[in-house]
């Protein structure tokens, strides 16, 4: 029998209906996406989902990836041999703790949209070896630790350690970011803050 690689499998969708939605001690392996938060054509509406104490290991895409409006709280997870770890593209509130992230090509991506203000906090996070040559679709955030685009976004990043990517550990773009008790080595330089604004898409 032939044995499972990456995206063997497609991902668990989590479609927008209102409801509360969480994933506890789950293991997420080969995958496309590990747990996915969209809505599909027509639908309306947004979702809160947790997920905590969960692993995320050889996925093809995105280990967790939340668009438009969802709010999106991630605990104590472990996040490894993905090519994105977590993409919250115009997701409402977002809130990323006590979570671990190694050998991706991109780190957090954080999308904000003129009318769509994201508020997210991320606290005691780290990330190792953030490189963009693990993918062969390399793309504007690969090599960044934590890359924030379009406009509208707050973040506040506090005891976090950032380490050994490709890039910069941080791409501000045109968001507000407040950093306090971080650390940042082994990587072009901790924060890149040139202006960047593109619409942002996951496939």
């Amino acid at each position: 029998s032939l044995l499972p690689g990456k995206g063997s499998w497609g991902k668990v969708d989590i479609i927008a209906n209102g409801n509360k939605s969480r994933f506890a001690y789950c293991d997420f392996k080969y995958a496309q996406n590990g747990v996915h938060v969209a809505n599909p054509s027509g639908v309306t509406g947004t979702s809160q989902v947790t997920i905590d104490h969960c692993t995320f290991d050889e996925i093809s895409l995105t280990a967790i990836y939340s668009y438009t409006g969802h709010s999106v709280t991630i605990t104590n997870c472990l996040i490894k041999n993905s090519v994105k770890g977590i993409f919250c593209d115009q997701s409402a509130n977002v809130e990323i703790r006590n979570t671990y992230m190694y050998d991706v090509s991109a780190g957090i991506i954080l999308t904000g949209y003129n009318d769509a203000t994201t508020q997210a906090t991320i606290d005691h996070f780290t990330l190792y070896n953030c490189d963009m040559t693990l993918t062969s679709n390399p793309s504007w955030w690969t090599g960044y630790g934590i890359f924030c685009t379009n406009t509208a976004g707050n973040l506040t990043l506090t005891n976090s350690i950032i380490s050994t990517c490709t890039l910069y550990g941080m791409k501000i773009g045109s968001w507000n970011v407040t950093s306090d008790y971080n650390c940042w080595y082994g990587s072009l330089g901790a924060i890149d803050c040139l202006l960047y604004t593109s619409d942002a898409a996951d496939e």
